[in-house]
């Protein structure tokens, strides 16, 4: 990411919160442990990497599936969108123009569980 943007200007990824989550949900545990407490040391895992890349410039700062978004997809204003798969929809949705120009691939690490899925059942 620091190479691509030294060579040609344009940041790694699309915005902060797409590093952040999808490093937060690379991980095969809950979010919180039996007892009902939440691992804080995963949250700050992710938040210290989010703002290592932010730091470096490594973000584009436009927030997903807004007209702007699509617009830096159109224009290369980012290299690279981390999500989930459906996010592939929606590109072709949002950013027609970028057919051809663009694949999908595993990112590094662990896979990231970014369903957009959450419910929590009380004990009582």
């Amino acid at each position: 990411g620091i190479a691509l943007k030294e060579k040609s200007g344009i940041p790694l990824f699309d915005n902060l919160t797409n590093i952040y989550l999808s490093y937060l949900n690379q991980y095969v545990q809950p979010h919180s442990d039996k007892s009902g407490n939440e691992s804080v040391a995963r949250f700050k895992e992710a938040w210290d990497r989010t703002i290592r890349f932010h730091k470096l410039g490594l973000s584009a700062g436009l927030q997903s599936q807004t007209q702007v978004w699509a617009s830096g997809a159109v224009n290369g204003r980012f290299a690279a969108v981390l999500g989930p798969s459906w996010v592939h929809g929606l590109m072709k949705k949002n950013a027609p123009a970028t057919a051809g120009k663009w694949d999908l691939a595993r990112p590094p690490g662990e896979p990231s569980n970014w369903d957009g899925t959450f419910i929590a059942v009380p004990a009582a």
